[in-house]
């Protein structure tokens, strides 16, 4: 998940687009802090597997429609 963001961020650094296009990333950060913080708190047994791999799941799903969003405002601003 950090690599993920790290890429996102050199991509931010490196002006790739706009700084606003990233905007959707913040949303996906958020969630992906919070579901992190649900995964610690049910904790690492066998028991929350499931639970756990559903949340990682749906953390990478945000995280892909909100780079999808991100891309479409980039291609917005430079077609203008």
């Amino acid at each position: 998940v950090g690599a993920a963001y790290a890429a996102v961020a050199l991509l931010a650094a490196l002006r790739v687009a706009a700084p606003w296009a990233f905007l959707p990333m913040l949303l996906s950060a958020v969630h992906a802090w919070r579901a992190l913080a649900a995964m610690k708190g049910r904790g690492w047994s066998h028991a929350t597997k499931g639970p756990n791999m559903g949340a990682i799941s749906l953390v990478f799903i945000v995280f892909t429609a909100c780079l999808l969003a991100s891309l479409a405002l980039a291609s917005l601003s430079a077609a203008r």
